[in-house]
């Protein structure tokens, strides 16, 4: 307000002068808020499937969206456009039709890299989907609205959802109103929960990996297995339906797992149960007026509910409430009034900063990837390019001339100051041009340039970032060019986010290949 007046008094304007009803100012100032704020939905839930096959996502999302549109009294129903990054209006038969109302429902499709079998994607696809989140958040008028979120998950689902609440808590953006898991499974294709976790017996498609960094999180069953799924400190609500049965009739079944801080329903006393019955389930919770579900046909179970169970004995259970009272009923657009407690004591700090490798999925490239140029964290969501890695040793993305490789959308935190990387030229004419270009809002700006004199050892580099980059969902594009065909070979490591001067005692590991050229 200071400034405010300093510049009418510059310009001979006084307020007295200007006539204006001091009453009149303060009920302007009152009204610009609830001006912003028209347009903002009541609140935003995501859907996301677990691994899937194909590349299509299940009907049962679909289903489950327009549900809970339904249970909203109406709203929005959006799929992720992977290629653009913008959320498409859902054209899928169950979704129905869009019916006036302020809920935003998002289906998250992942379900090309779902089936990866190779280390990153589950977190790859968070990143993705966290820096969407921010993105349509800001969009005018809002499609979505942070400060009610319902994270809804199932299977591997559920390690996107963790990993997306972890980094809104890190970045500090609202924390999610309610973190909803569906038979949790981050422990590999036929893995059993509560098998150990050491590297030799892992398998395919598990991702523990997600949370490596911090060996000193306890978000297992017991607390020191490590874990894809945490309950966070800070999320309004956690609440976790899971199951671990074997029979003819979920035969090589995946399994679900408790997780420590949540309301936890464990369902493996129930007949019969099985790993796609835990989304089914949780669906008649949404619509309780439903006799089947619309996907499958098929009724509940018989003893999938017990109407006589109105209250929650406590934080951990093996027996249904009452299907007006269980799952779904337990949300903000359920009602809530019936809620069974979650343990915030045993909720997990997040320890997440965005640095170095923390900030930028797979800027190292030591992923195991699963063949093929599929790369966790530059490919599926924006991401994508001709070039591969180089997997021999160390690891690092292998460019020759006339290649590219573009990272997946992430969010460049508001403490970020730089993009750093390594390269090495092991081929190279005067005339070839090492390129990086940040893009923001749809523009790309060259941050690096470098005209290859010839063969070098690896040096490191630290490209400062402009104010307004900061705070923003971004990509990164790298390129190597080809001018006179010389055939330049370039490696490309250790690619990351600086948000402080090596304050995390370099958790990115070799400090021994930063030049004196590179100004750190």
């Amino acid at each position: 307000m200071a400034f405010v007046a300093d510049e009418c008094r510059s310009a001979g304007v006084s307020l007295i002068s200007m006539r204006v009803p001091v009453i009149l100012l303060i009920l302007i100032y009152a009204w610009l808020p609830n001006l912003r704020a028209q347009g903002l939905p009541t609140g935003t839930t995501v859907i996301c499937h677990g691994y899937q096959a194909g590349s299509s996502v299940p009907d049962w999302v679909f289903s489950m969206a327009g549900a809970v549109a339904g249970r909203a009294g109406g709203g929005q129903i959006f799929i992720n456009n992977k290629a653009s990054g913008e959320l498409d209006p859902c054209t899928n038969a169950y979704c129905g039709s869009a019916a006036p109302g302020t809920e935003t429902v998002i289906v998250y499709d992942w379900a090309d890299d779902s089936n990866e079998s190779g280390t990153g994607f589950s977190e790859a696809a968070a990143e993705s989907l966290f820096a969407g989140l921010i993105r349509w958040s800001r969009m005018d008028p809002p499609l979505v609205n942070l400060e009610h979120l319902h994270l809804i998950g199932h299977s591997r689902g559920t390690v996107v959802n963790s990993e997306v609440a972890e980094r809104l808590i890190a970045a500090g953006f609202p924390a999610p109103e309610q973190l909803t898991s569906l038979d949790p499974h981050d422990g590999g294709a036929v893995k059993k929960s509560g098998e150990p976790a050491e590297p030799e017996q892992r398998l395919s498609w598990e991702d523990f990996d997600v949370n490596i960094l911090h060996p000193e999180y306890r978000c297992g069953d017991p607390p020191s297995d490590l874990s894809g799924v945490c309950s966070w400190e800070g999320i309004g609500y956690c609440d976790d339906y899971w199951r671990d049965i074997d029979n003819l009739a979920c035969n090589v079944d995946p399994d679900g797992k408790p997780i420590p801080g949540a309301a936890v329903f464990d369902a493996s006393s129930l007949d019969d149960f099985c790993h796609s019955d835990v989304h089914t389930w949780y669906a008649f919770t949404i619509d309780t007026g439903v006799s089947v579900d619309p996907v499958t046909g098929d009724p509940p179970g018989p003893d999938w509910f017990i109407s006589s169970n109105l209250s929650c004995p406590g934080s951990s259970r093996t027996q249904p409430l009452s299907r007006n009272v269980d799952g779904f009923n337990m949300s903000r657009i359920g009602g809530g009034t019936v809620r069974c407690p979650d343990v915030p004591a045993s909720r997990q700090e997040v320890h997440f900063d965005f640095n170095l490798r923390e900030g930028l999925i797979n800027g190292d490239f030591d992923n195991d990837g699963s063949g093929g140029s599929d790369i966790s964290g530059w490919s599926f969501h924006g991401g994508g390019g001709s070039a591969e890695v180089f997997t021999w040793g160390d690891q690092y993305l292998d460019l020759y001339g006339g290649e590219w490789r573009e990272h997946n959308r992430f969010y460049l935190p508001s403490n970020a100051w730089a993009i750093s990387f390594c390269r090495k030229v092991f081929d190279a004419g005067s005339s070839d041009v090492f390129s990086i270009y940040l893009q923001v809002h749809g523009l790309y700006r060259e941050i690096y340039s470098e005209e290859l004199g010839g063969a070098g050892d690896w040096e490191c580099f630290a490209i400062p970032l402009l104010w307004d980059e900061r705070n923003e969902p971004v990509t990164l594009f790298l390129m190597l060019s080809d001018l006179l065909g010389a055939d330049p070979n370039v490696g490309v490591d250790d690619i990351s986010i600086v948000t402080g001067l090596f304050f995390d005692a370099f958790e990115s590991g070799d400090t021994s290949r930063w030049s004196s050229a590179s100004g750190l």
